[in-house]
């Protein structure tokens, strides 16, 4: 099949084309840079999704940091800036996968199963999270089968059986 997003192809494009066109995407298990700090993990989403050149990304700018600690700041996590991401809780590490992520600037930001292997509190604060990035105006496309959250997060479902969309619409659609 095809991809299609802002027009183009994307099914076999680069990962980086993938994020410069606009999507950035967070995993289920989390994938952090261990070794690193939160900042400098959230400043690896922020220089890759820059769109420039490679040797560009050598150096962070001023307002490249800015926006990795606004992302830090927006997840939560600004007070924990200088702490080795390894020993974080899978709850932070999760926040800081989304701060990565949006430091990308993504006009779509793609969520694997967030909820998963955290507490109810912890679900409850990345919904809201998420619907506070959605009410300043992003887009997510996430995956989950907690069918509450999912729910009070989407304007539209698509329920995927064995790699086949079978249904798509409202909850309450999708429902009757």
């Amino acid at each position: 099949g095809t991809v299609v997003f802002a027009g183009e192809q994307i099914q076999d494009a680069s990962v980086h084309r993938i994020c410069h066109l606009g999507i950035s995407r967070t995993f289920q298990l989390p994938s952090v840079f261990d070794s690193q700090t939160a900042l400098a993990n959230v400043l690896a989403g922020a220089q890759f999704g820059g769109g420039a050149g490679w040797w560009t990304s050598l150096r962070a700018s001023g307002a490249v940091v800015d926006s990795a600690r606004a992302e830090l700041d927006f997840v939560g996590l600004g007070d924990r800036s200088a702490a080795l991401a390894g020993p974080m809780p899978v709850f932070d590490k999760k926040r800081l996968m989304i701060a990565s992520a949006l430091a990308t600037h993504p006009k779509m930001l793609f969520l694997d199963e967030p909820f998963e292997g955290i507490d109810a509190v912890a679900s409850r604060q990345i919904k809201d999270l998420l619907q506070s990035y959605v009410s300043r105006g992003g887009t997510i496309f996430l995956t989950s089968h907690i069918l509450e959250i999912v729910e009070r997060l989407s304007t539209h479902i698509g329920v995927i059986v064995k790699g086949r969309l079978v249904a798509q619409g409202t909850m309450a659609e999708i429902r009757s």
